[in-house]
């Protein structure tokens, strides 16, 4: 097994990792409003943002486990 990277990687990693998935989350939400406007079907993007929204949910919690370890 290789050896764990230094906390500092894994901290910063995470960082990016909630930061982006922030950004995919604004974007798919100003995806469904265009598309509400627009009076388009909007359920396959619902249910892409649920998938992104679970996604976000297990960056930050690694984001806290990592930011625990390192106190």
């Amino acid at each position: 097994m290789p050896p764990m990277r230094p906390w500092t990687e894994r901290y910063e990693e995470a960082k990016r990792h909630v930061a982006d998935g922030r950004l995919v989350l604004e974007r798919q939400r100003a995806l469904i409003d265009r598309q509400k406007v627009l009076k388009r079907d909007t359920a396959v993007s619902e249910r892409l943002l649920a998938t992104f929204e679970r996604s976000q949910e297990i960056f930050e919690g690694d984001l806290a486990r990592i930011r625990q370890e390192c106190e």
